[in-house]
């Protein structure tokens, strides 16, 4: 297998290849990927995450090959860190930290935590829509749902279609924070997830990452006083 890995704090992963093409997905510091092919004369590498299975194409020159991507044993869980090399993003997998460090870090092995889901995604309040991205800079709703629960100890899909179908199904009125609540367009197609806060609130990224009212219907948006997202269903992951 021909292996990679990330060392640049973000790598944009796009649909096709070319700068100019759609960011489907990002791969962040430290995370493994399995080279898949290249086009262009070898400018543009198709690679599939191991982390999630997502695959696309990234720029050769920001490619890593090694002969054995090792699983990292920390994750960081500050929405950013500032270092003397550069910057790590929540979500990146590293092997060793210095110790002063360790309090930015914790194990990847960390038992499920739901309350560490919720409260971590609170973190992330503004931070700015961007389709593909899943860090502080630009992350789109199911990159926020997928790297807040990777900090509380679970993985999970990339897209929103594909994490409905993880979980098991719970009815409005039973649900608790951390569990998922995911949303539909008029075709009935699942397009939007959120995680849920309460009994009434959602955390979710439209526009940007944001809080709203979550109601048995969908969302409400108190800002724009009418409902954005309808309700298609709520799952609870259990680890």
């Amino acid at each position: 297998m021909n292996l990679g890995q990330c060392k640049l704090a973000v790598i944009p992963l796009r649909g096709s290849a070319g700068d100019a093409h759609e960011q489907v997905s990002q791969l962040l510091y430290g995370e493994r990927y399995e080279v898949l092919g290249e086009a262009t004369e070898g400018k543009w590498i198709q690679v599939k995450s191991i982390e999630d299975g997502y695959e696309g194409w990234i720029d050769y020159r920001q490619h890593f090959p090694v002969e054995e991507a090792k699983a990292q044993n920390y994750i960081c869980i500050e929405p950013m860190i500032r270092l003397e090399q550069g910057m790590l993003l929540a979500g990146s997998l590293v092997e060793e930290i210095p110790d002063q460090l360790f309090s930015l870090f914790k194990p990847v092995d960390k038992k499920w935590s739901a309350d560490l889901v919720a409260g971590w995604a609170h973190r992330l309040l503004d931070s700015p829509y961007q389709w593909g991205g899943k860090n502080m800079l630009g992350i789109d709703c199911s990159g926020l749902t997928q790297l807040a629960y990777r900090i509380g100890g679970l993985a999970l899909p990339r897209d929103a279609s594909e994490q409905v179908k993880e979980g098991v199904e719970v009815l409005f009125g039973g649900h608790q924070a951390g569990d998922l609540a995911f949303f539909q367009n008029v075709k009935g197609r699942v397009t939007h997830v959120g995680i849920v806060l309460d009994e009434q609130r959602i955390i979710h990224a439209s526009g940007k990452v944001r809080i709203d009212q979550f109601r048995p219907d969908g969302i409400f948006c108190a800002e724009e006083n009418q409902l954005t997202h309808q309700l298609h269903s709520i799952k609870r992951i259990i680890s």
